[in-house]
């Protein structure tokens, strides 16, 4: 693993990849040019596939929408029903240059258009293996498909194509797409403000097998998802980042590369390994996230409970949350500000709960009874949030910037190694109260304002306090617990 990483680290800087360059890049010595173009008749409710197999395969693949009369004209909203998309019908333009060094491959190679009813598409096949007869040959393509200017709509868009860059142009978005499904490798795909029902898309980015280094040096999946049903992006060994948006759920799963970005949705997914996680975080639901020897930072918003697990990761943000927060960690520090939300008044309008798949093992059974709670009508009336922050050897900083009177909370924040574990409460807060330390060293209380509050001591030693604060009936129902081996305090402002 550590050396997976050095590699990739020492060749973060190399801008080269076999899918990098540009019809407009001269041709390199020794290489000769192809071009070569195909027309394909399919219909604005058909499906439009490219694939690529064989050894030899890789380049750019671009898709886009001709200009011309209605191109720029507003599409409309994904989710119309059926009857409102009229059908077009049309020809896809489809041009390609091919570069080689070995004309004697190139002729090997084999591009061909894929026509059916409601369908079109573009197969690519190269040479199945290398051989010393072809030993140092290369070939790859940089191959643009452009739709017409009066479609709106597509039904789906596939891509199965190893070692192509896969790039969504910005006209592009005037289409809506029912189904969009990219899987590629050792290249990006890049998306520009894409508008569909749901999208899949996989990479992957693979050792070279002769120098060690990873193939590609940009982000595996970046650009903008700006309306969608559902969005799974599953990488392995490469950066996801950009906007994300949809209606559903959004499931990202890396490794050993960050996510970065906005991400919008019912519910999210997210996991990776050995980097970080950061960005806005907004979910109708839930939040799960996962990591393993990296961070997580950001803002959070998630009504029905966020949970961010991992160990040997630094957790901090900004989270608005109801019904439940767990940060759970181990030898970094926590810090976090937190706002309560009265989340029981908008359970009416969301859609029923349904469980959210996920590739990563850590979350895959995550969550079943809180989105049980959630949808049940009697869970919505308890008024309860629970919020756990647990670390070792390393601080714990809750702030709680505001809590709504009609709920309770029940707070947990303990950690290990002599660290100092800190709690503080809005003004006016009200509960009970345990703050306990080891022999070494003082627990305390502290009032931040002039404005007496009354507290009543059931147990007041140096190492050990618990009691009451106020005397109403949040006092009887909430509770702040604070454990630590170092410095412990709860603050009331």
């Amino acid at each position: 693993m550590l050396g997976l990483l050095s590699r990739a680290t020492a060749n973060l800087k190399n801008p080269l990849s076999p899918a990098g360059w540009r019809p407009e890049d001269p041709v390199p010595s020794g290489f000769s040019a192809h071009k070569s173009s195909f027309a394909a008749p399919i219909s604005s409710l058909g499906a439009f596939a490219f694939h690529s197999v064989g050894h030899y395969g890789q380049g750019t693949v671009v898709f886009e929408r001709a200009a011309g009369a209605g191109a720029t004209a507003d599409p409309p909203s994904y989710g119309d029903t059926v009857s409102d998309k009229p059908r077009a019908v049309g020809n896809v333009e489809i041009a390609v240059e091919a570069r080689t060094n070995s004309d004697g491959l190139y002729s090997d190679c084999r591009l061909q258009t894929v026509e059916g009813h409601e369908r079109a598409g573009l197969s690519l096949t190269t040479p199945g293996a290398a051989s010393v007869a072809r030993l140092g040959a290369s070939v790859s393509f940089h191959i643009t498909i452009t739709f017409p200017a009066d479609f709106a709509s597509l039904d789906t868009l596939n891509v199965e194509a190893a070692r192509f860059r896969v790039v969504l142009a910005p006209s592009f978005a005037a289409l809506e797409i029912a189904n969009l499904e990219v899987t590629t490798s050792d290249a990006p795909i890049i998306l520009s403000s894409v508008r569909c029902g749901r999208a899949k898309l996989h990479n992957e980015n693979n050792l070279d097998p002769n120098k060690g280094a990873l193939k590609n040096f940009e982000d595996l999946i970046s650009g903008s998802i700006v309306q969608a049903e559902r969005i799974d992006l599953m990488c392995e060994n490469g950066p996801i980042s950009g906007s994300f948006r949809a209606s559903g759920a959004i499931v990202a799963h890396t490794t050993n590369f960050a996510i970065k970005g906005d991400f919008d949705a019912s519910s999210l997914r997210l996991s990776t390994t050995n980097a970080e996680m950061s960005g806005s975080f907004r979910a109708k639901r839930d939040i799960v996230m996962t990591n393993a020897h990296g961070k997580v930072e950001g803002d959070f918003h998630a009504p029905l409970g966020c949970q961010i697990k991992g160990q040997y990761v630094a957790i901090k943000g900004s989270f608005e949350v109801g019904s439940e927060l767990k940060l759970l960690t181990s030898v970094f520090r926590i810090d976090a500000t937190i706002r309560l939300l009265a989340s029981s008044s908008s359970l009416a309008s969301l859609p029923p709960v349904t469980r959210v798949e996920t590739n990563a093992s850590s979350t895959a059974e995550l969550p079943t009874f809180e989105d049980a709670m959630a949808s049940s009508s009697s869970s919505g009336g308890l008024g309860v949030v629970t919020v756990v922050a647990e670390t070792t050897d390393a601080g714990v900083e809750l702030v709680y910037e505001s809590q709504p009177a009609e709920l309770a909370l029940r707070s947990i924040a303990r950690s290990s190694g002599g660290s100092k574990v800190g709690v503080t409460h809005p003004a006016g807060w009200e509960g009970r109260f345990s703050v306990s330390t080891s022999l070494t060293h003082t627990a305390t209380l502290t009032r931040a304002s002039a404005t007496p509050v009354g507290v009543v001591f059931d147990v007041e030693k140096r190492s050990e306090i618990s009691g009451t604060v106020g005397t109403g009936e949040t006092a009887s129902r909430s509770r702040s617990v604070v454990e630590a081996e170092g410095e412990a305090e709860i603050v009331l402002r």
